[in-house]
């Protein structure tokens, strides 16, 4: 042990290099993945959060006035907290409580001032035991003689102008508000009636309200006798936290079972199960493979890099002790000896380099699998291997080595052209990962740096031949041995990487911002939204333009006398067109009102249109996402055409748009100020908002680590291959020495600048070409949100990055070299 150490302790600089070399390897490789695999399961987690309409599983079912009997409510509540020991593991541990409702049919209603309205009874238990009366006491049940008593949300209530002690008198029975309760949205969206009371046109006049009445369970039984029937909506939510972005896939299969075996009350009725769930799992794992097949092409390149780093660390590490392997080769030791020896020390390095790579993952990441730790054996594993094949290289002829890295460089430049045909012929794979496609940026640059490091000479060779001309004798020399074909290809390939990986994650960041904004522009509609709330205050001091964007209620929109489902809008035209340009400003055209629609509307409707039993023409058509607006399929109309329909507002929202010059976080705050109860969402907000979510954080931060890397190992790279040609300009500098040129300048330098700035002009072109296939390839930037023009911004922005990873390269490389000369010139003085 004493002598192993006595032999390994001149190189112990070198181990050391080797193992961090290892470690920050082994560390990159197990910490990417399982930093997807934590993105993936926020993203999870987002999409089950409550108040999702698709993350639930429904029941459905029409029950006739036989099935409900005295008990029939109680045996409701117990089959609905039986039926998640019903269905398939992980959805089982994902349902929470059900929110369910028993609704009867609409019934029409005469008020005390003699208009009519729709009500419809309806008994939500769950609801019911938690809700708040604010006004009246709680309905009691009905036995079938005297009114109904009924409770009303308050959002209904006002909109129906009912209070306490109203009655709306209706052939099947007479309705009495006894309570007004806190509006609630915890019942099926199916049954949003009971929280927001829907309105139909039924002569141009008058408009028909429909409101949801609660009534006491123990109405139900006579209530059925009454109306004959009645609707069971249950939902029950679907809840992240309980699974992973692993048992998606098991997940979606329990849904899609769930859907097709139905459910069963304990009476026999069936019962109808759907659920979205499946639709809404599909599109998460389209977008989770979309960011990994990104990931992997943006990551391969760097991964590469580092490597590549690690790979020239243990060849350098065994370098060093070359001359004590022809030595043990002269004394009649064999390449096995030689091999098992250099294979073994090596692991003294390699080990604990791996072993602290996994530690470092395991303090970055939680929960790192243990399907990690094969990545530690195989990394000491490769690097005794490498160690030992050097070994044995070093006793051979030098000629070897230089066969090999031919024939690998034809290989190269073969793979590379196959890959650089199969990826434009196929593009990104969209159904997840493909191995060869992802590496593509990575061949690119290898082979770049291979065919520059070949090819630089013969663009030099003029001006090596008029530096010979020159005064400075170093300069002349370091072109020349770059035209002889002495261009590095450790320092090339390391610019070539470096520069293409912080191009690419520069674009893409630029990208991806505008990405984000674009959406936030949409989502809000202008720079700043407030709906709800008072009503006629002053315009913010801030605001350039003001409009104001209403959703009617209950207008029928027919082509050629057919009902369309489309959402009718209506706003100042003129107004609007100053908030949102995208909205073209119209005039009146003969006796038809022009009106907008969206793209959905347009490929909807066909023929003679009317909206609200009034003839319309289209003037003009304009994407979906223009208006805010829930609803893709819309109609957009005037003013005075909407005043004339006299139809209620389901949610009026003020748009407002920033006078030039002016902050929008001060606008939005003026209009809080003013609007306390306003619902409002600004754009800096919604950015923030879209900025913070887990795939353009996952994609920031997977642009910003594989930037690190590259660059750290493009400055390894350098420094390598400086301290690989200090003997060589060592020599060079003697033989100098002696004709009598004892101060040689520029030798570096002249090295360094012509095959750095080469290499950085290079790797600029791979980033450009990754973010051009990125943004533009197989609908991966669609599916995350960044498929949009490319900022002019990006391309200086780019140039600069390129240029700084330039300067860094040749500043390591000039740096070494003058620290290995002036060791060097220490050590001479201390020999004389």
């Amino acid at each position: 042990m004493t002598l192993a150490w006595h032999v390994l302790r001149p190189h112990r600089a070198a181990w050391v290099l080797v193992a961090v070399v290892v470690a920050v390897v082994v560390a990159s490789l197990v910490v990417v993945p399982r930093y997807l695999d934590v993105v993936a399961d926020r993203r999870l987690d987002l999409a089950l959060a409550d108040g999702s309409e698709a993350a639930t599983v429904v029941w459905s079912a029409d029950l006739d006035a036989e099935f409900l009997g005295a008990d029939s409510v109680d045996g409701i509540a117990s089959a609905l907290a039986a039926y998640p020991d019903t269905v398939g593991v992980p959805l089982r541990q994902t349902l929470g409580a059900p929110r369910w409702i028993l609704a009867f049919p609409d019934v029409t209603a005469a008020a005390p001032d003699g208009h009519f309205v729709r009500l419809r009874w309806g008994s939500a238990p769950a609801l019911q035991q938690s809700w708040r009366v604010v006004e009246g006491t709680a309905p009691t049940a009905w036995t079938g003689t005297g009114p109904v008593e009924v409770a009303m949300e308050r959002e209904v209530a006002d909109r129906l102008g009912a209070t306490t002690g109203t009655t709306y008198v209706a052939t099947e029975a007479t309705a009495v508000v006894t309570a007004i309760v806190d509006s609630d949205r915890a019942l099926p969206t199916t049954q949003g009636v009971f929280a927001h009371p829907t309105s139909e046109r039924v002569s141009a006049t008058d408009d028909l309200l429909t409101g949801g009445a609660y009534v006491d369970p123990g109405s139900v039984p006579a209530l059925a006798d009454a109306l004959a029937r009645a609707q069971l909506v249950a939902a029950f939510p679907v809840r992240g936290g309980s699974v992973t972005a692993s048992d998606v896939t098991g997940l979606e299969r329990a849904a899609d079972k769930a859907s097709t075996q139905g459910a069963s009350l304990p009476n026999g009725y069936p019962v109808t199960v759907s659920s979205r769930l499946s639709a809404l799992l599909h599109d998460l794992e389209s977008e989770q493979r979309a960011l990994d097949t990104l990931a992997a092409v943006l990551i391969s390149a760097p991964w590469g890099a580092a490597i590549l780093v690690s790979v020239v660390a243990v060849v350098t590490a065994e370098r060093r002790r070359r001359n004590e392997r022809i030595l043990l080769s002269a004394r009649g030791a064999g390449r096995g000896r030689i091999a098992r020896m250099a294979g073994g020390e090596m692991l003294t390095a390699s080990v604990p380099g791996a072993l602290l790579g996994w530690a470092l993952a395991l303090a970055a990441v939680p929960d790192v699998p243990p399907s990690g730790l094969p990545m530690v054996i195989v990394a000491a594993a490769a690097c005794a291997m490498l160690s030992a094949g050097v070994a044995v290289v070093a006793t051979k002829p030098r000629g070897f080595p230089r066969l090999v890295r031919t024939a690998a460089e034809g290989v190269l430049l073969i793979l590379t052209v196959v890959t650089v045909a199969l990826f434009v012929t196929r593009g990104l794979p969209e159904t997840g990962s493909d191995a060869l496609l992802a590496a593509t940026p990575l061949l690119i640059a290898l082979a770049a740096s291979a065919v520059l490091v070949r090819g630089i000479g013969l663009v030099l060779i003029p001006w090596s031949r008029r530096a010979w001309r020159g005064p400075r004798i170093g300069v002349s020399l370091a072109l020349a041995r770059i035209a002889r074909g002495g261009g590095r290809f450790l320092s090339v390939a390391g610019v070539v990487i470096a520069v293409a990986t912080l191009t690419s994650a520069v674009g893409l960041l630029f990208v991806a911002g505008a990405g984000v904004a674009r959406a936030a522009e949409q989502t809000v509609g202008a720079d700043v939204r407030a709906c709800g709330g008072a009503t006629g205050v002053a315009e913010p001091d801030a605001a350039g333009a003001v409009a104001q964007l209403r959703t009617l209620s209950g207008i029928p929109v027919t082509d050629d006398g057919r009902l369309r489902a489309v959402t009718v809008l209506a706003a100042d035209i003129t107004d609007l067109h100053l908030v949102q340009p995208g909205i073209p400003d119209l005039a009146a055209s003969g006796t038809a009102e022009p009106l907008v629609l969206s793209a959905s509307a347009a490929q909807l409707l066909d023929g003679d249109l009317q909206v609200g039993g009034r003839p319309v023409s289209a003037a003009a058509v304009v994407p979906d996402a223009t208006l805010p607006t829930n609803e893709g399929t819309w109609v957009l109309v005037g003013d005075a055409f909407a005043d004339a329909l006299d139809a209620p507002a389901d949610s009026v929202c003020d748009l407002i748009r920033a006078r030039p010059g002016a902050d929008v976080a001060t606008l939005a705050a003026d209009v809080r100020a003013d609007r306390p109860g306003a619902d409002l969402v600004d754009v800096a907000s919604e950015s923030a908002r879209r900025t913070a979510e887990p795939t353009v954080s996952a994609l920031a931060g997977v642009l910003t680590g594989a930037s690190v890397v590259a660059l750290l190992a493009a400055l390894a790279l350098a420094v390598f291959d400086s301290v690989g040609s200090a003997a060589d300009r060592g020599r060079t500098r003697s033989v100098l020495s002696m004709i009598g040129a004892d101060r040689v300048r520029g030798l570096v330098l002249a090295e360094a600048v012509p095959i750095t700035a080469t290499a950085a002009i290079v790797g600029w072109g791979v980033g450009w070409a990754v973010i051009t296939v990125v943004v533009g390839s197989s609908g991966v930037g669609d599916r995350l949100g960044i498929a949009v023009d490319i900022p002019a911004i990006a391309v200086p922005a780019t140039a600069g990055a390129a240029a700084v990873v330039a300067i860094a390269a040749m500043g390591a490389t000039v740096g070494t070299a003058m620290l290995a000369a002036r060791r060097r010139g220490r050590r001479d003085e201390r020999q004389e």
